[in-house]
């Protein structure tokens, strides 16, 4: 499963809109360093734009099946939020994505990460 460009970048132009992206690793070797290191048992490095897609993916999966996890007949990754365009409707698609992000924000206010002046 893999995230379409247009959903993706939704997804991080939210995430930046609500004032997270400084929380946001820099690259995809990062976040598997940060990965690695949580499942060692060690310090945790809360990741907004992760959690966002993890919380979308997990509930695409719940929703929509295993399916997701496979390529269509072209040999191309699902893309969640397209196939919740496809089978529920556009609407969903920015529920799922503020309903994400609004988590993270929760979050990130609960446990101080946020400079909120």
């Amino acid at each position: 499963m893999k995230f379409c460009e247009k959903h993706w970048e939704q997804l991080r132009q939210v995430i930046k809109d609500k004032g997270m992206w400084n929380l946001v690793s820099d690259s995809s070797q990062e976040v598997m360093s940060e990965l690695i290191t949580e499942l060692k048992n060690e310090e945790h490095k809360f990741d907004p734009l992760m959690a966002a897609h993890n919380a979308i993916t997990t509930a695409a999966l719940d929703g929509g099946g295993l399916y997701l996890l496979s390529v269509d007949e072209d040999g191309n990754h699902y893309c969640p939020l397209c196939e919740v365009e496809k089978h529920i409707g556009d609407n969903v698609v920015e529920n799922w994505i503020n309903g994400s992000t609004d988590d993270c924000l929760n979050y990130c206010k609960t446990h101080g990460l946020l400079n909120l002046n």
